[in-house]
């Protein structure tokens, strides 16, 4: 049995608004890994001597989500032109994502939020597809000669 790959993949997600917002189908381990140590803040030590430790932050969870998806979107800057942030340094779009209306951001994360469950289901539907590895004692005899 091999390895699964994925092709990488977008999908287009419709916002109430109209507007439309390009997302990764699915994040590599390095994609994940990269969003998982961006939710992460570390506390100051309260006692001299001690070290800070690693605390689970919400708010950087959630735009280290959305930066870790975000590809591309239709929205305009106040003068109507496209404000394209395909290709984009993170800490760019990251400045652009915190200059929009609270109400735009938090329907824009629920629509990643959604779309990564969605994906995950995708996912646990072809685990029940794809044929199970089931002769580990062939792999060892092979090793072993």
């Amino acid at each position: 049995m091999s390895i699964v790959m994925r092709e990488p993949g977008v999908e287009t997600l419709t916002l109430a608004s109209g507007d439309t917002v390009i997302v990764k189908r699915y994040l590599t381990a390095g994609e994940s890994f990269a969003m998982q140590r961006a939710a992460i803040k570390y506390v100051a030590p309260t006692v001299p001597g001690e070290v800070a430790t690693p605390e689970l932050d919400p708010v950087s969870g959630g735009i280290a989500l959305v930066l870790a998806y975000l590809v591309d979107w239709s929205f305009q800057d106040l003068d109507g032109r496209p404000l394209g942030i395909r290709a984009q340094p993170p800490a760019l779009v990251r400045g652009i994502l915190e200059q929009l209306p609270t109400e735009v951001y938090m329907e824009l994360q629920a629509a990643i939020i959604t779309h990564q469950a969605l994906m995950k289901l995708a996912l646990d539907a072809e685990k029940k597809t794809r044929p199970s590895f089931t002769a580990p004692d062939k792999i060892l005899t092979s090793v072993a000669s």
